[in-house]
């Protein structure tokens, strides 16, 4: 033995299983981002591979699946090509700096909206360096036509992060406000 009495190696190993789970908590933000990655990839693997290309099921609707091959940014956006290779890509990168440089945090909140973020963005770059496009599919349309959007699992990844992350950062500015000293009375 290594001279250690019961008690200190039962510290010693709840010690140890505290770090390791919140290690595994830590890494969990980093799990879901490549969970969406995958569900994004495989989802539109199956729609390329399943549904030609302007087909929809069913023809018509408010929500149905519809093939479609967008050359534009998020959501349908015409751009020009090189626009939206490099756009998206620029944002993602430096909205991601922004947040490693100036929000020093462990909450997971933060962390998993850059997660989603982050692969969702990359589940479209992939598309786009791949097929030249990026491949939507969930198309939801209000009647009459008037407002429609085609967008795919990354789309969603990207969106959800962005709101995750205005959960956050409104609660920094809310936990900022409610710690500011008040001033005195006369």
């Amino acid at each position: 033995m290594t001279g250690r009495t019961m008690t200190e190696r039962l510290a010693l190993s709840r010690f140890s299983l505290a770090r390791a789970s919140a290690y595994t908590i830590q890494k969990i933000p980093f799990f879901v981002g490549v969970a969406a990655l995958g569900v994004d990839q495989l989802s539109k693997s199956l729609v390329r591979e399943s549904l030609p290309l302007g087909a929809s099921i069913p023809a018509e609707g408010l929500v149905r699946l519809r093939h479609v091959a967008n050359g534009g940014v998020i959501f349908g956006v015409d751009a020009h090509p090189a626009v939206s290779l490099i756009l998206p890509s620029i944002l993602m990168i430096a909205s991601l700096f922004l947040c490693w440089r100036y929000v020093q945090s462990n909450n997971q909140l933060l962390h998993t909206a850059l997660a989603l973020f982050f692969f969702g963005g990359l589940g479209n770059l992939i598309d786009r360096m791949v097929f030249g496009n990026v491949t939507d599919f969930i198309d939801v349309s209000l009647p009459g036509g008037m407002i429609g959007v085609t967008f795919n699992v990354a789309d969603l990844s990207v969106v959800i992060g962005a709101i995750l992350f205005a959960v956050f950062a409104a609660s920094l500015v809310r936990g900022t406000r409610d710690h500011q000293p008040q001033p005195e009375a006369p």
